[in-house]
């Protein structure tokens, strides 16, 4: 058991790890600041934290990287607890004490928008069919996905805003970088929400998954299942082929039957509460940790 933990932590702004963070918080553990652990950090990539309980300690790397299939062997020891996010169904039990993570929200602001939404500071309607706003930063998935939305009859809300690193959006999908908050409303305010993947890669959960099953709201994405999926989410989502040959048969479809739609909503839902909030992310490590000392 865990009942008195003190936790040596590296001081680090990164979501992921504040989000950690907070979920050892609310299980009760002191975050203690660790010049150490901070050293210790690859930043941007590996973090270490050290878990002090009952006079015995752990070792814990949690490796954040999500845009490539990157892994630090240096830090796999066979004592030390390695998670990585998004990890490759194939690298599973491939080395000892190697473990994958979850995703998390794409900001903390995210858990206070939850809460305004429970605390009934937010009113509950839908204005939208199909939601669908994105950066330009995958390999024209995104373009493609939100013109063939743009050119329906459904009451589409969605475009692309530019980026850098992946050049020019068409004139009739350009639009303006959204607000966190307003991306989060106006995504509550739809009956299907987009979900796609960025970078370079093909398929992965997202944090765009992650808040849309935080809100309650009807995920709509292509296949994610080529990485390692804790819990094994089932009915979740709504799923599409990536050639989008059947994009629009799809959405028409659960445009039209609410009660399935609002079913996957709640499995969605359900699945995110018992895995994918800061509080089921520590415990999972923690879990994770007594099932291997109890072998």
């Amino acid at each position: 058991m865990f009942d008195h933990m003190r936790i040596f932590w590296p001081m680090t702004k990164k979501i992921k790890m504040v989000y950690l963070e907070q979920g050892f918080r609310k299980l009760g553990a002191m975050i203690v600041p660790s010049a150490e652990m901070t050293n210790k950090a690859i930043e941007s990539e590996v973090y270490p934290f050290v878990i002090e309980n009952g006079g015995k300690t752990y070792n814990v790397y949690f490796d954040i990287v999500s845009a490539t299939d990157l892994i630090h062997p240096e830090f796999m020891d066979g004592k030390s607890f390695y998670f990585k996010v998004h990890m490759k169904k194939e690298d599973l039990g491939k080395c000892p004490r190697f473990y994958p993570m979850a995703q998390s929200a794409g900001s903390n602001r995210f858990l206070k928008y939850l809460k305004m939404i429970e605390d009934g500071g937010r009113a509950d309607e839908i204005l939208f069919d199909v939601h669908g706003v994105f950066l330009n930063s995958d390999l024209g998935l995104r373009i493609r996905t939100v013109k063939l939305m743009k050119q329906q009859s459904w009451k589409a809300y969605g475009w692309v805003s530019y980026s850098k690193t992946r050049g020019a959006v068409p004139s009739d999908i350009l639009g303006r970088k959204m607000g966190y908050f307003d991306h989060l409303e106006s995504q509550r305010k739809s009956k299907l929400c987009l979900a796609l993947p960025g970078g370079m890669r093909k398929s992965y959960l997202t944090f765009r998954h992650v808040e849309i099953w935080g809100m309650g709201r009807c995920c709509l994405t292509i296949n994610p299942t080529n990485r390692v999926i804790l819990g094994d989410p089932k009915d979740c989502w709504i799923e599409f082929k990536d050639d989008l040959s059947d994009f629009v048969e799809v959405v028409n479809y659960y445009l039209e039957h609410e009660e399935e739609r609002e079913r996957i909503a709640k499995n969605g839902k359900a699945y995110y509460n018992k895995y994918l909030t800061p509080k089921a992310h520590a415990q999972y490590i923690l879990n994770t940790i007594m099932e291997e000392k109890n072998k």
